[in-house]
C-alpha cells in the first residue's frame, strides 16, 4: 500500500512539472511573436580620419539628449558602411547625427543615409537623405568635389537633424 501511494506521488509531481514547462514555454513563445523595435541609422560614408559621431533620437516629443549613442569610425579613403543601433524597443520619432568630432576632418562624403527598422528602409532611396535631414551651421555643401566640408568653428559638432518630413515617415507623429 504504502508502495502505491509513494507511486502515486511520484507520478503526480512529474505530471505537474510538465504542465509548468508546457506554460513556460507557452509563455517564451508569446514573447518571441512580438519582436520589439530596433532602429538603426544606416550610413555609407567616406571618413578619411579617425573619428566619432555622436547620435541623439526624440522619444515621446522630447530629445534624449543626455549620453548619446557614440559611434567611433576607422579613417580610410574607401566607403564605409556603417550601422549605428538604436537600444532595443526605443520608438524614434526623429534623429540628429554629429558627424565628426575630429577637428582635423575637414570633410566627408556621405553616399547613404537610411533609417531601418527591424531590417525595413524607412526612406525609399538612402541617397535622397538630403530631403529628410537638414544641415547645421557646422556643414557646408562642396558642389564641385560632392562633399560635405566641414567647419568646427561654427556650431560643433557639425551634424544633420532629421525635419518634419522624416518625422512623417516614422511612427507616433
Amino acid at each position: 500500500m504504502k508502495r502505491i501511494f509513494a507511486l502515486f506521488i511520484v507520478i503526480a509531481s512529474l505530471v505537474s512539472c510538465g504542465r509548468d514547462k508546457e506554460a513556460a514555454n507557452g509563455e517564451a513563445n508569446t514573447e518571441a511573436a512580438v519582436e520589439k523595435d530596433q532602429y538603426s541609422l544606416a550610413l555609407e560614408a567616406i571618413y578619411e580620419k579617425d573619428d566619432v559621431l555622436k547620435v541623439v533620437y526624440k522619444l515621446d516629443g522630447y530629445w534624449k539628449e543626455d549620453g548619446p549613442i557614440e559611434f567611433k569610425v576607422k579613417g580610410s579613403p574607401v566607403a564605409q558602411k556603417l550601422d549605428i543601433k538604436l537600444p532595443e524597443g526605443v520608438v524614434m520619432q526623429n534623429a540628429k547625427i554629429f558627424l565628426s568630432s575630429n577637428k582635423d576632418q575637414k570633410s566627408l562624403k556621405i553616399i547613404s543615409l537610411n533609417v531601418v527598422n527591424k531590417g525595413v528602409f524607412c526612406l525609399q532611396d538612402g541617397s535622397t537623405y538630403g530631403d529628410y535631414f537638414d544641415a547645421n551651421d557646422g556643414l557646408v555643401w562642396n558642389e564641385k568635389e560632392a562633399k560635405l566640408i566641414l567647419s568646427h568653428d561654427k556650431t560643433f559638432p557639425p551634424g544633420i537633424g532629421g525635419n518634419a518630413k522624416l518625422e512623417g515617415l516614422l511612427p507616433l507623429n
